[in-house]
Order: structure tokens, then sequence, then C-alpha cells
């Protein structure tokens, strides 16, 4: 996903493995966790290596960089100042200003945890229904802030190992081009076996399942965004655009800019 400037979306997520060692700081909330392998986090005057379940909330304007020597995967969670606000002021009507003022907050949270809320993540993404992910946006805030604050509180979230390997390379990878064969680079397994095991598991074929989430996004894109059509293509991972137009079709029996009219219609009345 390459929408982590937000660009007018109140909340964006994705899984990172990139290069990111660079001195550089956000204008909204950012929330990290690691899924997998270390990495040494640089934020004002403090180091830290961190490893699996290990997460830091970034108030807006605090300059941070990371450093690789190992492999790492990251969930990055983008969170709009106004959006964290209410959230915030949900659960308590200080709780805003004691996180920003702290400027970073350290937190770890369990590896059932990180599974629901991958599952959750995928759900959100699945949605492409703009008022319900609106919801959802509110609900994935709301989570993250209860693991920090709250970490003792969730508990019996897994998911079996296939599912949750499938989930955390789907949400990495999905809106990239290449996403069926970065699918069989991430899980181990013969690439046809791999294949059934993914119909039997979640109902559908492999590629059925990525295509059905990127459109389901683009969805999303087309009633909170002024993105072009071929931005939107370009962000989804899908490179041409009467077969973008083919697929949204297909799904939602009319052209994405019938679709993009009909719902901020929709959404002003």
């Amino acid at each position: 996903m390459e929408h982590l400037n937000l660009s007018g979306l109140p909340f964006a997520s994705r899984s990172a493995s990139g290069n990111d060692n660079f001195i550089h700081d956000h204008d909204f909330i950012e929330i990290f966790f690691i899924t997998e392998g270390e990495i040494v986090h640089n934020i004002l005057n403090s180091s830290k290596k961190l490893s699996e379940g290990d997460g830091v909330l970034i108030a807006p304007g605090v300059p941070h960089f990371f450093s690789r020597s190992h492999s790492c995967i990251h969930r990055d969670n983008m969170i709009s100042v106004e959006l964290f606000k209410d959230c915030c002021s949900f659960l308590s009507s200080d709780l805003y200003d004691k996180l920003c003022k702290k400027k970073y907050v350290e937190f770890s949270i369990t590896t059932d945890q990180i599974k629901f809320y991958e599952k959750s993540v995928i759900s959100f993404l699945n949605s492409g229904n703009a008022n319900q992910m609106k919801k959802q946006e509110r609900f994935l805030a709301l989570l993250l802030l209860g693991f920090i604050a709250f970490p003792d509180y969730y508990d019996n979230m897994a998911l079996n190992d296939f599912q949750t390997q499938c989930l955390n390379a789907i949400t990495e990878n999905f809106t990239k081009p290449n996403a069926i064969e970065l699918m069989y680079e991430r899980i181990p397994l013969n690439k046809s076996y791999l294949s059934k095991k993914f119909k039997d598991v979640f109902g559908v074929p492999m590629t059925e399942y990525i295509n059905e989430l990127r459109i389901k996004h683009a969805a999303y894109l087309l009633t909170v965004t002024d993105y072009t059509l071929p931005h939107i293509c370009e962000s989804i991972g899908i490179s041409s655009l009467p077969y973008f137009n083919k697929l949204f079709k297909k799904h939602y029996k009319i052209p994405p800019a019938q679709y993009r009219k009909a719902n901020i219609v929709e959404a002003k009345k």
C-alpha cells in the first residue's frame, strides 16, 4: 500500500519490510508493531532493538528512523489527528494530550493480539463499503489504543497458522502487481499445494481473493479521495485500466466512474 501520506484518508495500514533508514516525521499519528524479525528504532535520543510484539506510538512531528541489519516485517498504522483525537476522547478526555506530550510510547502485544489485528485489517480491506469502512477505521484505531492502554484485556484471538500466514502475506502484498508471486515466496509451501489449500480454506482461488480485495479497496478510494482512475489502478496493483474496469463492473455491476458519482451523492444526503 502506498497511501501512508494519508492524502485525505483518515486511516491507513500496511505490512512493511522495505528500507526506511532515513530520518522522517509525519503530520499524523503513527502506531507500528513488529510482526516478524527485529529492527532498531531510533527516535529522539533513544535507540532500541525491537522484535516481534514490540510496538511504538509516535506523535506528529517527532523525527525517527529505522536501522535494519536483519529481515523484519512491521505493521504500520497511520491515523489522522482528527480520528485519533476522537478515539482518545472516547476512552479519556485527556488521553490524546497525555500521549502526545510523551512524544512516543513503547508497548508490547501478544502473538494472538497480532493475529486478531491482522484479521481485523483484512476485514476492513475486504469491506468495499465506504460507510462501513469509516466505522471499521474507528474500530481499528480504538483497537490499537486498547492494545496500548489495556494490554491484558484481549484474549483467545488466535487464528490457525495457515490462515495467519495467508492473511499476513495478503495484507503485505495485495496492492503490488506481482502479489501472487510474492505469496508463493512468502509462504514456504509447494505452489500447487498452496493454491489448493488456499481455495479449500478461503473458498475461492488466490487470484480471485486478491482481485476482489483490490476492487473493494478501489471502491473505498473512489468514495473518499479524488484519485484518478489510473492512480487508483496503480495504487491497487492493476496495470490495465480496461481490466480494472472489467473487474470492477463484474463485482459492483456498474463502472467505477458511475460508482463514484452515486456514492458521493449518497454520502451527501
